[in-house]
């Protein structure tokens, strides 16, 4: 809802009785108070065991973009770990237009598996995830890494999709030069 219909929403619940602009005064006064919120959430879930799938925790990492009223252009971004398995964000992190989405903002260990999406698929943001000993999926462009197989030759992606006998198949020698 925009600002003006959470205050007639409001007004009308008998809840209070304000104008739109007292209630951005007031959520911009509320920053630190609904960040504590956001902390304790996350602090609370984190109690929960991390559930698996056959030994493999599976994260998803994503970003999006956040405009202040009457920007034109991103203003924060905010980068969101989640928990497959326990349904909850893990992770949070809030950034200001310079804070790009990469893989460095979560903290990763062995026997998880992360998932995002082909902006993360860069070999300075997959080298933390191989660095932590962690696994990653990540969706990508067919020149977007140059892909090696673990003797270090280069892995020909159009020659081994061509040699594929059925219609899904997996390869394990495969390695990114990150």
């Amino acid at each position: 809802m925009s600002l003006r219909e959470t205050c007639a929403w409001a007004e009308a619940g008998g809840i209070a009785r304000l104008s739109d602009p007292s209630l951005l005064e007031r959520l911009c006064k509320a920053a630190p108070w609904l960040g504590d919120i956001v902390a304790a959430l996350i602090a609370e879930q984190t109690k929960v065991p991390a559930g698996r799938w056959s030994g493999y925790r599976l994260r998803v990492l994503d970003g999006t973009s956040i405009c202040q009223p009457g920007a034109d252009r991103t203003t924060w971004r905010l980068h969101v770990g989640y928990d497959l398995a326990t349904a909850q964000v893990d992770q949070l992190e809030l950034t200001d237009i310079h804070g790009a989405e990469n893989l460095q903002r979560l903290t990763y260990a062995p026997g998880n598996i992360v998932l995002a999406d082909r902006y993360y698929a860069r070999p300075r943001n997959l080298r933390p995830v191989i660095d932590a000993g962690a696994d990653f999926i990540v969706r990508t462009g067919w020149n977007s890494l140059r892909l090696l197989q673990t003797n270090g030759e280069p892995f020909d992606l159009f020659a081994a999709l061509a040699a594929q006998q059925e219609q899904e198949g997996e390869l394990r020698s495969v390695s990114t030069k990150a």
